[in-house]
């Protein structure tokens, strides 16, 4: 009957261990959580914490936990715990590293976007911004990349025990854990129950979305992803990952849900277009601009259909049972409903009465203008719905041939209108309205142009800039401001605004503060009048070719802008039109 003393985390003699910055104690933790999970009270030594060394490094409580979990059924030591916790993520540099060809923040961005061109922690790259030689991601990410876990005889490998290919023997994760295709519903929930009892289900993910029935006993009754399908068939629900498209299949018809996410219009729009099963694996479609086309399919092992188009690139698609829950772009309203909100209404700029914004809301639709930079009025026209017997009315704007919820209208009892989720809107604004009364005829609206008299493309009839002035170059051309972009080597004549940066580079006339403008060398426009490749050709042979990017190309490559390199050394570029 001796009395059993317990010891707990609430005897540790916790010392002022608040972290830098973000107030952290390690005597605030919740270790309640984790005690009892990882036996936490006999496998570490807290009569002797390191506690200089854990402050120096910063280490937080849960960087332990983490370590604990990572050496489960290893004898523990504060001396290599310290060891796994030398290194730092430096995101700042791994960003500068990789900035010419991606716009990662950080080194968790950076992993994931070497995994998807097929690399990890421990290739080589070339980042000159970084190294003179090639480095490792896990030099410059070491937390991101495992850690070095204090020896030489690490095993790098999948850790994650949740992984399709999780590796037991592993010491260090290399970031190629493999989770499986994504199931959009339980393959449990759509198996066919073989009605035997205590019978139950597991879902696999690994294997291709199956449900696997097991007797009470674990022995294994039926693998959904073996059973019979009859002939192989394209008809059905499918979702194409890289593409993030759901696709429908009929006997004729290839129905396509593709989802758009800009400038603040989120939803999913629908097309589709015909097809004629021709057999032996082979499908004909209709192409708008080429005409009929012969596209070959396949059903691999795994279940998914694997699409060889007509450019020779492999597209898979992975069956799924049924569509998920789509938030569908809207067909055209017809200005239906709303009469309680017609009327003339008036925004004004926070703690002022300077009127920012109006509407004018009919039975024809919503005129919707709002004051611009440079002080002219721009113009939106809106079209409204809503549901009977609902007291709020929805707003759409017309854009891609599709309309796109741009806020929702609501009455208050003080007269006034509240006007919420406006894409774009300052989230610090209030969002009510004022009833009030003007004149639309007395606007200056907005004519987008470039208002420089002494740029060569001067607009006369614009009263507000779109930044697309242009510079005459050495050789007399007018250079105007384009949108480039790498993937396809394409120029677009366009304003900054409509060009997406995310795949694209804007080459403007702001010399002073941007690399990529009119007159600077990545513009190979610039200057591109002054010599002519056809008299060179007549003197001097060509040594190589090359894109945009320094790429070598095909002498053949009839389309694009190509830069020769000369045996004399000379630089010539030209650009050619398909």
């Amino acid at each position: 009957d001796d009395e059993i003393e317990y010891w707990d985390y609430t005897d540790i003699n916790w010392v002022n261990t608040v972290e830098f910055g973000d107030n952290i104690d390690w005597n605030d933790f919740d270790w309640e959580m984790v005690w009892s999970d990882y036996n936490l009270g006999s496998i570490i030594d807290w009569n002797n914490i390191p506690w200089d060394e854990i402050i120096d490094l910063g280490i937080l409580p849960d960087d332990l936990v983490d370590y604990v979990i990572s050496i489960l059924g290893q004898p523990f030591n504060w001396d290599s715990f310290l060891a796994s916790q030398g290194c730092f993520d430096d995101d700042q540099v791994i960003s500068i590293g990789l900035s010419i060809w991606t716009d990662v923040s950080g080194c968790s961005e950076a992993l994931v976007y070497l995994n998807t061109m097929g690399l990890n922690c421990f290739d080589e790259l070339n980042l000159p911004f970084v190294s003179a030689d090639p480095i490792t991601l896990s030099e410059v990410c070491c937390e991101t990349c495992g850690g070095t876990n204090g020896g030489g005889d690490d095993i790098l490998g999948c850790t994650d025990i949740e992984a399709c290919n999780y590796n037991s023997e592993a010491t260090i994760n290399d970031g190629s854990c493999d989770y499986g295709v994504e199931c959009f519903v339980s393959p449990c929930s759509v198996s066919t129950d073989p009605g035997v009892d205590g019978a139950y289900c597991v879902d696999d993910y690994c294997e291709g979305c199956c449900a696997f029935w097991y007797y009470p006993n674990g022995t294994l009754i039926s693998n959904s992803c073996e059973e019979e399908t009859g002939d192989d068939s394209i008809v059905g629900f499918w979702y194409d990952n890289d593409s993030n498209q759901y696709i429908e299949i009929t006997e004729d018809v290839i129905g396509f849900y593709s989802f758009i996410d800009e400038n603040g219009l989120v939803c999913w729009f629908y097309w589709s277009m015909e097809y004629t099963n021709i057999g032996n694996g082979l499908i004909e479609v209709v192409d708008p601009d080429e005409g009929a086309v012969e596209v070959q399919w396949n059903i691999l092992d795994n279940g998914n259909l694997e699409i060889l188009d007509p450019e020779g690139e492999n597209i898979l698609l992975t069956p799924i049972t049924e569509l998920p829950e789509l938030n569908m772009c809207n067909e055209f309203s017809n200005n239906e409903g709303c009469e309680d909100f017609q009327g003339q209404w008036v925004y004004l700029f926070p703690d002022t009465e300077m009127e920012v914004i109006w509407m004018d809301i009919d039975e024809s639709g919503v005129d919707y203008f709002f004051l611009a930079d440079d002080l002219c009025v721009d113009y939106v026209y809106l079209s409204y719905d809503q549901i009977e017997g609902a007291d709020t009315c929805t707003l759409f704007v017309d854009a891609y041939d599709f309309q796109f919820a741009f806020g929702e209208l609501s009455l208050n009892s003080d007269g006034t209108l509240s006007f919420l989720n406006i894409p774009g809107f300052p989230e610090d604004w209030p969002n009510i309205w004022l009833s009030g009364e003007f004149d639309s005829e007395e606007f200056m609206l907005c004519s987008y142009g470039c208002t420089d008299p002494n740029a060569c493309n001067y607009d006369p009839f614009a009263n507000a800039d779109d930044g697309t002035c242009g510079m005459i170059d050495d050789c007399g051309d007018c250079q105007i401001p384009y949108c480039y972009t790498m993937s396809n080597n394409s120029v677009e004549y366009t304003t900054e605004e409509a060009c997406d940066l995310t795949t694209s580079i804007w080459i403007g006339n702001d010399c002073e503060n941007n690399v990529y403008c009119l007159s600077s060398p990545e513009n190979l426009y610039w200057n591109s009048g002054c010599v002519s490749i056809d008299e060179n050709n007549l003197n001097t042979n060509i040594k190589n070719i090359t894109n945009f990017l320094g790429q070598t190309i095909n002498l053949n490559n009839n389309s694009g802008l190509r830069i020769y390199f000369l045996d004399n050394g000379e630089v010539v570029k030209k650009q050619l039109i398909k």
